[in-house]
Order: C-alpha cells, then sequence, then structure tokens
C-alpha cells in the first residue's frame, strides 16, 4: 500500500504541474494571479505533509513534500517583496 503511495503522490504532482503548466502558456498571469496560484499551492503543500506526517509516510516522502513547501514560500516571498517593491516605487 505504501509502495502505491509513493508512486501515485508523485504522479498526481507532475499531472498537476503538467496541467497548470500548459493551460497557463499563451498568458501571463498578472502578479495577483501569480500570488493567489502560490498561495493555494502552498496550502496544498501544508496539507500533504500535515497528512504524510500523520499517516508516518516515510522519511523521504516527508523531505519532498517539505522541500516543495519551501519552494513554494521562497517563490511566494520574492514574488510579495517585487510586488512591495514596485508600490513603494509609484
Amino acid at each position: 500500500m505504501e509502495a502505491v503511495v509513493v508512486i501515485i503522490v508523485p504522479l498526481i504532482a507532475l499531472a498537476i504541474y503538467l496541467g497548470a503548466r500548459f493551460s497557463a502558456q499563451g498568458r501571463p498571469a498578472s502578479p495577483q494571479e501569480q500570488v493567489a496560484q502560490l498561495r493555494e499551492q502552498l496550502a496544498w503543500h501544508e496539507d500533504r505533509l500535515r497528512r504524510a506526517k500523520a499517516k508516518n509516510w516515510d522519511d523521504f516522502m516527508i523531505s519532498q513534500i517539505a522541500a516543495q513547501l519551501a519552494d513554494t514560500q521562497g517563490r511566494l516571498a520574492r514574488i510579495t517583496a517585487a510586488q512591495a517593491g514596485a508600490f513603494h516605487q509609484n
């Protein structure tokens, strides 16, 4: 059962990533859309990490989810900092 989870979770994440990537092609997302999307991703990763810890998933999976969470937090921080900088320049 755990082996199935180890395989399915990354496949679902990849499918979501590819779906979002291809649906976003052709139109640049506004900074507000990017922030909203990153906040949704952040909540999703936080929920996945909480469930992984609650169900005692293996350390590798938990570290992968934690890394994705940290990456999303970093991207969100960069975008909001850039927006704050642009706001103060005007």
